[in-house]
């Protein structure tokens, strides 16, 4: 399936590069979804192989359901409990 893909953020965060999709829980399983998500962990793997060469940051997809991004969820445990590659 190709697919076109951009995701909702593309940042620096202490000692890594995230990119970071936000989907409705419901869509989680969507074969879509899952498609752009194994798009997204092959390019960090790209991604961090390129960085590492100029000692520079790894990166991590993550994909998180929309009622996990809470006011009181941190961006390190949203990591821990989201984050691929």
């Amino acid at each position: 399936m190709e697919c076109q893909y951009e995701p909702n953020f593309a940042m620096e965060a202490g000692e890594r590069g995230l990119l970071v999709e936000v989907k409705a829980a419901n869509e989680m399983e969507d074969p879509e979804v899952q498609a752009k998500a194994q798009a997204a962990v092959e390019w960090c793997g790209h991604a961090s192989v390129f960085a590492a060469e100029y000692a520079e940051k790894p990166w991590t997809y993550l994909l998180v359901p929309h009622d996990e991004s809470t006011a009181s969820a941190t961006l390190q445990g949203l990591v821990a409990r989201w984050g691929k590659g």
